[in-house]
């Protein structure tokens, strides 16, 4: 008879079917503790859903507080090994949701959103229970138990019925630790990517100020920096989609700049929808692109070595003359005195808007282009160091995520 209940993914020196509990047989559900809008932000530490949220361990932080007394102190406690579920969200994915507590929380107790299970017996390893609900099999069993109305909710009755595949004690330590190890590199990397971003964010601060200046070859500073508007170094490019010639359709959001329309929309663009394409406007190399009603987040673009796109008419194009390096106008345009610029320069009622007219007396210093080019190099160097960890990070993930599908069962 052929072993069912085994993961596809095992460590050689285990063997043998998983055995298939109840959670309810495994352990006790209690729901949080509600309580009035005036009991709030003062008291004792409180565990909210967005402590939760996104996370899969809890150590001690700065929680909110809540006016708990004894009684509530004792009921609600959080103990090492406890973990939180989601009981309602607004968004389905989020419900069921959980997190691990790391160690005894005194005197902290837990929101009405969040439904507490702690362990009757020793059947699960400490660490396995970071990951064993976080499974596929699993996400989708307590999915389906779920309900809908204005939240996606899940009640511990059903937490109760769904099943769990447990291994032995020793092989739960191993798949946990082994986990773990990812887990560790991945913060590691994490945290790699963000004081690299803070470096970065710090030094253009300093560059932009001038108080960090580059040298030529012979160590001599390049000259003075010169005030001018957008108009001196740009031009407003127009040109429309007259032929309507099918060309690949692109968007602009405030993360990656130009992205292709079909990778924003879930996989459909314009074409697909049948829109009327010939207004939109043909992008070529090197162009810069902006919504004038989402500059003000930063939703703008440089094509780059894109040619003979079309992005909608709503979009605001130019280009820039040989005063200015395009990298350098590229990095500026992140930084917060152009952020404030805008802010400055839009116009509008309920919503705001910055078009070109406005856009082009917006003004800017501008070092020597030789400094233009260092500054450009050097910002975009940190860009190409950060994109790296990132890669990383995902592919981390990505690891990580194929492991919780195929080491389970």
């Amino acid at each position: 008879m052929s072993e069912v209940n085994v993961p596809k993914l095992r460590f050689r020196e285990f063997e043998g079917e998983w055995v298939e509990k109840r959670l309810g047989d495994l352990g006790y559900f209690k729901n949080g503790l509600n309580k009035s809008k005036k009991d709030f932000g003062h008291g004792f530490p409180f565990v909210n859903l967005m402590d939760v949220f996104g996370k899969s361990t809890i150590l001690e932080n700065n929680f909110g507080l809540v006016n708990a007394n004894k009684k509530d102190l004792e009921l609600y406690t959080l103990k090492k090994g406890d973990v939180l579920f989601i009981r309602s969200s607004v968004k389905k994915e989020g419900v069921g949701e959980t997190a691990l507590i790391l160690n005894d929380l005194a005197h902290t107790t837990y929101s009405g959103f969040l439904i507490r299970f702690r362990d009757k017996n020793d059947d699960f390893d400490f660490l396995y229970k970071r990951y064993c609900f976080k499974t596929k099999r699993f996400r989708n069993s307590l999915l389906s138990l779920s309900t809908t109305s204005a939240n996606t909710n899940i009640n511990q009755e059903s937490l109760s019925l769904l099943k769990i595949y447990l291994p032995q004690k020793t092989e739960q330590q191993k798949i946990a630790n082994f986990l773990t190890s990812i887990d560790q590199k991945i913060e590691q990397l994490t945290k790699k990517e963000k004081l690299l971003v803070a470096y970065k964010k710090g030094v253009m601060q300093k560059i932009f100020s001038q108080e960090i200046r580059f040298r030529d070859e012979n160590g001599e500073v390049y000259g003075d920096w010169v005030e001018r508007k957008f108009k001196n170094v740009t031009y407003n490019v127009s040109k429309k989609n007259k032929q309507n010639i099918p060309f690949p359709i692109y968007s602009i959001n405030n993360k990656e700049g130009f992205v292709p329309q079909s990778t924003q929309f879930d996989g459909v663009d314009s074409n697909d929808r049948g829109y009327d394409i010939s207004l939109y406007k043909i992008v070529q190399e090197k162009t810069f692109a902006y919504n004038p009603a989402r500059i003000n987040v930063g939703s703008i673009g440089y094509s780059g070595n894109l040619n003979n796109i079309i992005i909608s008419s709503l979009y605001v194009c130019f280009k820039t003359n040989e005063d200015i390096n395009d990298i350098f106008l590229t990095q500026y345009l992140t930084t917060y005195s152009f952020t404030k610029d805008v802010l400055r320069n839009v116009e509008g009622g309920v919503r705001e808007y910055l078009f070109y007219a406005n856009f082009s007396n917006i003004k800017i210093n501008l070092p020597p282009l030789a400094e233009q080019t260092k500054i450009a190099n050097f910002l975009s160097s940190i860009d190409k160091k950060i994109e790296q960890l990132n890669r990383q990070i995902e592919e981390s993930k990505g690891f990580k995520k194929g492991l919780l599908q195929g080491m389970f069962v």
